[in-house]
């Protein structure tokens, strides 16, 4: 320390040196945000992503199979056959169970993501266990991954199919990592305006697995009986209605009251499901007039195509269509701004342009007042939720520990001489996340509010034992290299205390940014602490005692 106390041009660079430090650790996360590039497309060399909270490692995950609408059962039992052969070859999955043509046993991410309603035979659901994670070193993130590009050659074999592997999410589940709300006040333009997003979706970079809430049409045969016929037939509508309604939905004719059994049980006539008629062979069913002549059924009833009726989704009072992905590698924040860069703006039918938003800090509400918007959900939202909470609260902490300084030292100025250590740590946090290969989480910003408190502290050490030697007289100088050396075990021991207590949460998938957050930016502050700080006291007492020295010469 005496040579950057007595040489400024060395104190500047330091002071320099330290600034260039902190800016060139931002850029490693803001780098993405700026490059030429674009946010689009891999992560740069020197990077660090920012998410809500990475994957965990977990013993369990769900694969859902969505076919198209008309899609018979049997066609859907043949896919999650087929899906079941490439499981089987797996040596790490322990078992699985599958559910055809209606959704597994609901749990928590199935109630947020929508699945626990669905049925039909167009759907099936797969959950698949794994040997337990204490048994095994692959990752279920790398099976999932693994699993996912074997899979898709099945999903080709079907088309208009989507196969979803669906992994326990760490934090509170979303309908998808990536996801889209689009309103509107016409059905026909929002389901097209969908379209439009869903085609945007496939051409993203790791985009995977995209979906959308409408069904496709589907194509019925509404059997209409002809009251005039039936009249000059000797048929009445009803008779005609009752044989159409035996012959496809069949009935409930009467109860038997069985020996042994509590509760009747009901006799139902029903054509299996090998024997059904085609609504185009009505001619083979027959009805006897008052006559007793034989009526076809097919002179009776005519055939009128049609379209089923599609379901029409509300949110807060407007109707939406979901549009929605998984990511395979990159975090969602890159491939929202790459999608709202390029559909920000789109060109709709009659003149209008699709209006993006939802991605500010504070949530926006729909309204469709101004035409078709798309607003994004989905765990972008969710993070910046995360993030804006506790920007708040380290903004709240900051302001609290100023405050109390200020009331202790009775001066403004030394308590930010105390804090300008807590900027300190970001020259070593998001290296820190680079070097171990994590995304900066949701986690890892609790670990830099954790570490502000404790590089304040290594701080007030070294300013109290300065102000404490001037009072005894020492020169500013020798004050300022003695509470150094003084304080210099203290506060290493300190140091080491905290990053030997957070290493046991280093291998943490979740809790890990917090550890690297608690261990990197403890390091490095801690070291630029013990340099900066005597530096920025030597420089502010130093002004004062020259102020101080002058107003004396001035009363003289």
């Amino acid at each position: 320390m005496t040579p950057l106390i007595h040489r400024p041009g060395l104190r500047r660079g330091v002071l320099l040196g330290r600034g260039a430090a902190i800016v060139l650790s931002l850029l490693q996360p803001a780098w993405r945000f700026v490059r030429p590039g674009g946010v689009s497309g891999a992560q740069s060399r020197l990077g660090v992503e920012m998410a809500m909270l990475p994957k965990d490692n977990k013993n369990t995950f769900n694969i859902s199979l969505d076919m198209p609408a008309p899609t018979p059962l049997e066609t859907t039992d043949r896919a999650v056959r087929e899906i079941g052969a490439v499981l089987r070859e797996n040596a790490l999955i322990l078992n699985y169970q599958s559910w055809i043509g209606e959704a597994g046993v609901i749990d928590f991410n199935g109630l947020l993501r929508g699945t626990g309603g669905k049925a039909g035979p167009q759907v099936a659901e797969l959950r698949v266990n794994l040997i337990d994670k204490t048994e095994r070193s692959t990752t279920s993130i790398e099976i999932v991954r693994e699993l996912r590009q074997r899979l898709l050659a099945i999903q080709s074999r079907y088309p208009g199919s989507v196969i979803q592997l669906v992994e326990d999410s760490p934090g509170p589940p979303v309908r998808a990592m990536v996801m889209a709300e689009i309103y509107g006040p016409e059905l026909g333009p929002l389901r097209a305006v969908g379209k439009q997003v869903e085609a945007a979706f496939r051409q993203t970079y790791d985009m995977v697995e995209v979906n959308d809430s409408e069904p496709d049409d589907v194509h019925e045969h509404r059997l209409v009986v002809d009251r005039q016929k039936a009249a000059l037939s000797g048929v009445t509508t009803g008779e005609a209605a009752i044989a159409l309604r035996r012959l496809l939905d069949g009935e409930t004719l009467g109860r038997v009251h069985i020996a042994g059994e509590k509760n009747a049980v009901p006799i139902r006539l029903q054509i299996p499901r090998r024997h059904q008629i085609d609504p185009a062979l009505l001619a083979r069913v027959y009805l006897v007039n008052r006559q007793g002549k034989q009526v076809p059924l097919s002179e009776l009833v005519r055939r009128v195509p049609a379209l089923a009726d599609r379901p029409i989704q509300h949110k807060d009072g407007e109707r939406v269509v979901y549009v929605g992905g998984e990511l395979v590698h990159t975090a969602p924040v890159y491939a929202v701004l790459d999608l709202d860069r390029r559909l920000d703006g789109l060109p709709l039918p009659g003149g209008e342009r699709l209006a993006t938003g939802n991605l500010r800090f504070n949530p926006v509400m729909p309204d469709t007042i101004d035409g078709y918007r798309l607003l994004w959900d989905g765990e972008i939202r969710m993070t910046l939720d995360s993030y804006r909470d506790m920007l708040g609260a380290l903004g709240l902490a900051l302001t609290l520990v100023y405050l109390v300084l200020v009331a202790y030292y009775q001066s403004f100025a030394i308590p930010l001489v105390a804090m300008a250590a807590i900027p300190l740590g970001l020259a070593g946090i998001f290296p820190g996340h680079w070097l171990m290969g994590q995304s900066f989480t949701a986690t890892s910003m609790i670990g830099v509010i954790a570490l502000a408190g404790v590089v304040v502290r290594n701080s007030l050490l070294i300013i109290d034992f300065v102000l404490d030697y001037r009072r005894q007289g020492l020169d500013l100088r020798e004050a300022i290299l003695e509470a150094g050396a003084v304080r210099l075990r203290p506060i290493l021991l300190t140091a080491l205390a905290i990053m030997l207590g957070s290493a046991v949460m280093l291998t943490d998938p979740v809790f890990g940014g917090l550890a690297i957050s608690l261990i990197f930016g403890t390091l490095v502050s801690t070291v630029l602490t013990l340099i900066v700080v005597p530096l920025l006291l030597y420089l502010l007492l130093r002004y004062k005692d020259r102020k101080e020295a002058i107003m004396e010469k001035g009363t003289l």
